[in-house]
């Protein structure tokens, strides 16, 4: 019998401090409810549980993003209305029975053709013998021309960066082909057209793949192999360092927006601002900030996943500022503290990378940053790069962690500007790169 419950529900999620819209599909069987979710930003559906709570009233949890919902189906069953909850912190939520009516427009900057250059579409395998997906654009006209190989943001997104109408990864490629230089951009594993199993990479696996992405560029007779150089956004930026200091023959490295501390560190800094950005107080926010650093630290110290999940789960289910977490809630908490991907990102730390540095290397900053606040990280990315003579560092008024022009630099803006990367970025970086990488503004940066 097919329960009320069933059929697609959309919301958003709303922080403050991030906006992400839901959608939701609940399906009914013999061994009881089951779905689905998407957040708008991802590619592919995750599972979720479903579990009644009371009458007309369920916990729904999506282990893969640490949410919980906790709703009540009105009198209509046309709405499910309660709270959601991440991170030991919970805020307001309305699910809407049916899709939501939202279709994403290309934004204003996004390149439409004719194009003046040439593009492929391309594959290539990574060291594990996964094949990866890309496109490669490259002028007509000139034959072995310089390259930029792309790395994107943390999740997992394809190889033009897409999220929420908005393909930097394109413009990209569009402004610096035009200016005479080939790109090579590719979606993640497990994204896009390309295989393999995101879930299970770390933010090494995925530098990997782009020093792969790199050994096949230098086989296209369209690049020249000796000027290949790597552009890298946020945790992108930090997975370019890692393959410039490994790799002697990097021509250059621009990482826009990258972290300067530990995994760790940025984690909780990024819950502080988030927490404060939802209007708790400062107090509130600094407890569920302790209890996560007590959390990150179990995990980070243990020597194996078993120990990890031993430490973590005696502290989920004992010291909770919000109180004790549910058996249930604690396994689901547990799935997303000991993937692959946190427990290496916690311990992981740039400055060794940033330091190793010998090609020239571009910085940007946006001042209005949330996720990677100028604040904490500028400091230690300069001491990093501080002996490197061909470092350059700019910090941009006004810009977010995407760098957009901004009103509060928060996430949940970036979806509700049009513009997808400012002007001055794009000239910044374009003139750097094909200008043979020299900065006016080097010293007053550094």
């Amino acid at each position: 019998m097919t329960n009320v419950l069933c059929g697609d529900w959309h919301g958003v999620l709303d922080s403050g401090y991030r906006r992400e819209h839901l959608a939701i599909r609940i399906e009914s069987s013999a061994a009881g409810l089951s779905g689905s979710a998407r957040p708008a930003k991802q590619t592919s559906d995750t599972a979720l549980t479903i579990e009644t709570t009371g009458p007309d009233t369920y916990a729904i949890a999506i282990p893969r993003y640490d949410l919980s919902l906790h709703v009540t189906l009105d009198a209509s069953a046309q709405r499910l209305s309660g709270t959601w909850r991440q991170q030991g912190v919970q805020y307001p939520l309305i699910l809407e029975r049916g899709l939501a009516a939202r279709t994403l427009q290309p934004r204003p900057q996004t390149p439409t053709g004719p194009f003046p250059y040439l593009e492929q579409r391309v594959t290539f395998k990574n060291a594990d013998a996964i094949d990866l997906a890309g496109t490669l654009t490259f002028p007509a006209d000139v034959v072995a021309s310089p390259c930029v190989v792309l790395a994107q943001m943390l999740g997992s997104p394809d190889r033009d960066e897409s999220f929420a109408g908005h393909k930097p990864f394109a413009i990209w490629a569009d402004n610096l082909t035009r200016r005479g230089l080939a790109v090579l951009r590719f979606d993640k594993r497990g994204a896009g057209e390309s295989d393999g199993n995101h879930a299970d990479a770390t933010t090494r696996d995925f530098a990997d793949d782009l020093a792969s992405a790199v050994a096949y560029a230098r086989t296209r007779s369209q690049i020249d192999p000796r000027r290949i150089g790597l552009l890298g956004h946020s945790e992108g930026g930090n997975q370019a360092a890692i393959v410039a200091a490994d790799d002697r023959a990097i021509a250059f490295c621009v990482c826009l927006t990258p972290s300067g501390l530990t995994g760790e560190e940025t984690l909780l800094n990024q819950m502080r601002a988030m927490a404060l950005s939802a209007g708790r107080s400062a107090q509130e926010s600094e407890e569920n900030v302790k209890f996560e650093a007590a959390l990150y630290g179990a995990v980070r110290r243990s020597g194996n996943r078993a120990e990890a999940e031993a430490a973590a789960k005696a502290l989920l289910l004992g010291s909770a500022p919000n109180g004790r977490y549910s058996a249930r809630r604690a396994a689901l908490r547990l799935e997303t503290l000991l993937s692959p991907w946190l427990r290496f990102w916690l311990g992981y730390d740039p400055r060794p990378s940033l330091g190793a540095l010998q090609c020239p290397v571009l910085v940007v900053l946006g001042a209005k940053d949330q996720q990677t606040l100028v604040a904490t990280h500028a400091a230690p990315i300069r001491s990093a790069l501080a002996q490197n003579g061909q470092a350059h560092i700019h910090i941009l008024e006004g810009l977010n962690h995407v760098l957009q022009h901004a009103v509060s630099g928060a996430p949940s803006e970036y979806g509700d500007i049009e513009e997808t990367i400012s002007p001055e970025v794009l000239e910044l970086v374009g003139a750097w790169i094909s200008g043979g990488r020299k900065s006016q503004t080097m010293n007053c940066c550094l």
